[in-house]
């Protein structure tokens, strides 16, 4: 996702598990850089435009992660990247809160689409 990501031009935030993301949501805690990742310090809210989440991570799965970030009261769009393109994994995937579900594999095409 980074290397298509990085193709159309876009900043792009890696984390190893989705529970960085978690704790620097309800923490509002700083990079490895020292850099604050928030638009308002008021707020505490990470910047970011987009969230890609892989279903399968090693510690929380991206499903939990979403629900999670939506009940923390997170609007930004989140896409789900996954290989489970069964109809009721998708419905699933959704009603927990994805904005979009993206089956792997996908082009660089299908991600610069999506950032437009």
């Amino acid at each position: 996702q980074k290397r298509h990501c990085a193709r159309v031009g876009a900043s792009v935030r890696t984390m190893e598990d989705g529970d960085e993301l978690t704790d620097l949501v309800t923490t509002g805690e700083v990079d490895s850089t020292g850099a604050f990742l928030v638009d308002d310090q008021a707020t505490g809210r990470p910047r970011f435009d987009l969230v890609f989440l892989d279903i399968m991570m090693q510690r929380t799965n991206g499903e939990q992660v979403c629900k999670e970030l939506r009940a923390a009261g997170i609007r930004t769009p989140i896409v789900a990247a996954t290989g489970n393109g069964m109809q009721e994994d998708i419905e699933r995937y959704l009603q927990a809160g994805f904005t979009r579900v993206m089956l792997k594999p996908f082009s660089s095409a299908t991600v610069a689409a999506l950032l437009r």
